[in-house]
């Protein structure tokens, strides 16, 4: 398949939250796929190359201190987005229910 309109998908944390290692997934709704991306510095992710239109589920976590921290949302992909995401602490069994849908 052959996507002519794409974009790219800018995700940063908030600065208080002090995030330094985080897993970021995007998962296509309409399609087979998954993009993952890691966070490891202090810049911003980038997702890039994405088709403009499409359905797909954001999902960031860490884990600090050694509880677990989460961030989902449904989105549909449009141009040059950006979005802040604030991780909140969820309990394990969240987690899996998260990963699980």
């Amino acid at each position: 398949m052959v996507v002519e309109d794409k974009t790219e998908l800018y995700v940063n944390f908030n600065e208080q939250d002090n995030i330094k290692n985080a897993n970021v997934y995007l998962v296509f709704k309409d399609i087979n796929s998954v993009i993952q991306a890691y966070n490891d510095s202090d810049k911003s992710l980038q997702f890039e190359n994405l088709p403009i239109g499409y359905k797909t589920r954001l999902i960031a976590y860490t884990i600090k201190n050694e509880k677990v921290f989460a961030y989902s949302t449904d989105l549909t992909i449009a141009k040059r987005q950006k979005m802040n995401l604030d991780l909140k602490e969820i309990t394990e069994q969240d987690f899996k229910k998260l990963i699980s849908n």
